[in-house]
């Protein structure tokens, strides 16, 4: 039997909420589209992404996070990526999207 882990964990934290995304963002982001929405609804100060767990993120997952950014900024608020594989990072900087998401504090774990 397979099952199948939440694909991403949403936590309150003071200021707003850490999303953590788990296993390979590929074409199926409906549910961490769901869960980005209700995090951009709440109009929070500050959003930490946690990709450590993260082993791949495609093309659409890229615009899943581009949108969570594009739509917190709105209304002033920041999405900061505070851990990324190594690999994931490497999309980032191909895509240049890197900076945007302000890893260079970000912690890096090893593929």
């Amino acid at each position: 039997m397979d099952f199948q882990v939440e694909p991403a964990v949403i936590t309150p934290i003071p200021e707003g909420f850490s999303a953590k995304l788990i296993g390979s963002i590929h074409t199926n982001t409906a549910w961490i589209e769901g869960e980005f929405k209700k995090v951009v609804a709440a109009k929070p100060k500050l959003v930490e992404v946690d990709l450590s767990e993260t082993t791949f993120l495609s093309s659409m997952g890229i615009g899943v996070l581009v949108w969570l950014y594009n739509h917190v900024q709105e209304t002033g608020g920041v999405v900061k990526i505070v851990a990324i594989r190594k690999r994931v990072l490497s999309s980032l900087k191909l895509s240049r999207l890197d900076s945007l998401f302000k890893t260079a504090s970000a912690r890096i774990v090893p593929d």
